[in-house]
C-alpha cells in the first residue's frame, strides 16, 4: 500500500528526487509505475496548478543486468537506453 500523501510530504520536504529502479522491459517494474501513477498526481505534480515539485531536480538512475554493448544499436538488443 502506498501512502501517497506521506510520499508527496517526502518529495515536498527535499529538492533533490532519485528515482533508482532496475530496467524492466524498457521501462520500470510495476510497483514504481503504480507509485508514479498514484503519487504524482494530476493537479498536484503537473497540470493545471501542478506545481508542488517545480524547482526541483529530479533524476532516475536506472540499471540493467546486461552490459553496454548489449544495450546499444548493434548490440543483441539493438536499442540503446
Amino acid at each position: 500500500m502506498i501512502d501517497v500523501e506521506a510520499e508527496q510530504e517526502l518529495l515536498r520536504k527535499h529538492d533533490a528526487i532519485v528515482l533508482q529502479h532496475p530496467l524492466f522491459w524498457y521501462s520500470c517494474p510495476s510497483l514504481v509505475k503504480e507509485w508514479l501513477d498514484l503519487v504524482l498526481q494530476y493537479g498536484w505534480a503537473y497540470g493545471e496548478n501542478g506545481t508542488a515539485l517545480q524547482g526541483k531536480t529530479f533524476v532516475q538512475a536506472v540499471t540493467c543486468g546486461g552490459s553496454s554493448e548489449v544495450y546499444c544499436r548493434a548490440g543483441r538488443h539493438g536499442h540503446s537506453l
